[in-house]
């Protein structure tokens, strides 16, 4: 089952402003899978993105990110990225 997630970090050096949790939109635990959906508020903060993302990865994660527009537009095709990403990825 995919839920909202706060993913509580052991060690804060890597992430910006010191911050000790990193909220996901989604995460899928047994597939260590974050999915994030991108919107307005991930314009002009690039670097604290691409930081948060490193982040994530050096925890073993791996991160399907889809535009917010794509989702409200057409959820059967985001669905079926999300589904095609999974297989692409872990077989």
């Amino acid at each position: 089952m995919i839920e909202n997630y706060l993913i509580k970090t052991k060690s804060t050096k890597n992430l910006p402003k010191s911050q000790d949790l990193i909220y996901v939109d989604f995460y899928a635990p047994s597939l260590s899978l974050v999915i994030e959906i991108d919107g307005w508020s991930h314009n002009y903060k690039e670097k604290y993105d691409l930081q948060r993302e490193e982040f994530l990865k050096s925890l073993g994660l791996t991160i399907f990110k889809i535009p917010d527009i794509e989702v409200k537009r057409n959820l059967s095709w985001v669905m079926g990225c999300l589904k095609d990403f999974i297989i692409a990825t872990y077989g």
